[in-house]
């Protein structure tokens, strides 16, 4: 509902689909550190159905 209009989103609600890594990267653009990198997009479905077992 947040993003109702954003025409930059493809699909609301559905898994992630690119190759982009996903990453918590805090702090200043000139000195990123990564606290996170989620697993790659085409994993994302098999860890969701894991985490529900």
């Amino acid at each position: 509902m947040m993003m109702t209009g954003n025409r930059h989103l493809g699909a609301i609600g559905a898994y992630r689909t690119h190759e982009d890594a996903m990453q918590i990267v805090p702090g200043r653009q000139d000195n990123p550190t990564v606290h996170y990198e989620a697993p790659p997009s085409r994993r994302v479905p098999a860890e969701m159905a894991a985490y529900t077992k």
